[in-house]
Parts: structure tokens; C-alpha cells; sequence
């Protein structure tokens, strides 16, 4: 399964890096992975900051 978002933490914050070049186009895959990644800052009880990044130029687009 391709690695769409990506999800680091130290400390209290979590990083979750979109990882879909060339633009993190949104697919059904994408969105089931940021899914994981918020279940899994939900349930790390250090968690008090969620920083969302790209991992290239753009941000987010969206697919047909």
C-alpha cells in the first residue's frame, strides 16, 4: 500500500507529512490513511499538537 501520509511525533507533537506527489491529489487511499494517522494521535496521550505538512510544493488537490 502506497504511503500517503506519513505520521511522526516527539514529544507532544505529531507530524503527519502528505506524501502523494506531485500535487497530494485526494484519493480513497488518502483519505483511509489520514483516518489511521488521526486515530493514532487520538490515542497517543502525549499528543497535544497536530501539525499537518506536505511533503513537496503543494499543499493539497483534489482527484476526480
Amino acid at each position: 500500500m502506497e504511503q500517503t501520509v506519513s505520521l511522526s511525533i516527539e514529544g507532544g507533537v505529531a507530524t503527519a507529512t502528505l506524501c502523494r506527489p506531485p500535487v497530494n491529489a485526494i484519493n480513497e487511499a488518502w483519505v483511509d490513511r489520514l483516518n489511521e494517522v488521526l486515530d493514532e494521535v487520538a490515542q497517543a496521550g502525549q499528543v497535544g499538537v497536530l501539525r499537518i505538512r506536505s511533503s513537496g510544493r503543494v499543499f493539497c488537490g483534489a482527484s476526480a
